[in-house]
């Protein structure tokens, strides 16, 4: 799914009491907190943040977690999916024990990994209006209130993604992207997959596409050529391999696939360029 597909239901939105709970669930739908009083930690799977006023949460369904309450938590809750297709079901859909049945898979979204896990927003006190636009709407039951609070929750969703790639430290960027770049120079001679990139730097493929071409101004295959063909041009200058031999060595499938890739940089075939360098030495 992308961000411009989806159309929130919201099944449930009130003022709650968040329970200390003994063990980690799972969501069967979407759920946002707003802290508005108390202390305690959220925590998933392989981490732990520490919740206070003015916190915002965000859990995807199907991923566990849990709250440890050490004061009074008091909250506004939103749990919604991001179709209509479950319209149908009305009552808010209690949690799964994390140790049974998946209660829901969760929802890939190609372009925004920041909303694919769980995330805490420290300082989210601009998201409060939002929340309380939510919860004035179910509140009125006005005529058409649940395409209204679609709307709503839309927006709000837009505007937690923006704020969960604000928190996002830059140097963390920077460096699962750098890690990115190694991996591509260290093994250009192989087959790489976006996928396997993706596993690398920790972001969904699609994300990982988007912020490598703003991270270096090229996209993943221009990038992995520019490495491959600028491996082949030193073996060209320094060696007497065929060109079929330095197109494998240079991790092309085939020697035709390498002449094109080489013309479209250099404007002339790997032989000419290997001539003419030795011309000038």
């Amino acid at each position: 799914m992308r961000i411009s597909e989806i159309k929130p239901f919201v099944r449930f939105a009130a003022q709650i009491v968040i329970p200390d709970m003994k063990q980690f669930s799972l969501a069967p739908d979407n759920r946002l907190f707003y802290i508005l009083d108390g202390d305690g930690q959220f925590e998933t799977a392989n981490s732990s943040h520490k919740i206070a006023r003015g916190s915002a949460i965000y859990i995807p369904r199907g991923l566990p977690y849990k709250f440890n309450v050490l004061t009074l938590v008091s909250a506004i809750a939103i749990n919604y999916d991001y179709s209509w297709t479950n319209s149908h079901l009305l009552q808010p859909l209690s949690p799964c024990p994390a140790t049974g049945p998946v209660c829901n898979n969760t929802l890939i979204f190609e372009d925004c990994d920041a909303l694919n896990t769980t995330a805490v927003i420290t300082d989210s006190g601009k998201l409060i209006n939002s929340f309380n636009r939510v919860l004035n709407e179910t509140n009125r039951k006005l005529p058409f209130f649940r395409e209204h609070l679609s709307g709503d929750v839309q927006v709000l969703i837009i505007n937690l993604a923006r704020a969960i790639y604000k928190s996002e430290n830059l140097s963390q960027r920077e460096e699962k992207l750098e890690r990115v770049l190694d991996y591509i120079r260290d093994n250009y001679k192989n087959d790489i997959s976006n996928q396997t990139l993706a596993e690398i730097a920790g972001y969904h493929p699609y994300h990982l596409n988007r912020i490598f071409k703003e991270y270096t101004g090229v996209s993943i295959h221009r990038y992995l050529n520019e490495v491959r063909i600028s491996a082949a041009e030193q073996l060209l200058i320094s060696t007497d391999l065929s060109v079929t031999e330095i197109a494998t060595q240079s991790g092309f499938n085939s020697s035709t696939s390498f002449a094109e890739n080489f013309k479209a940089k250099n404007d002339t075939t790997p032989l000419k360029f290997r001539n003419n360098y030795r011309k000038m030495i």
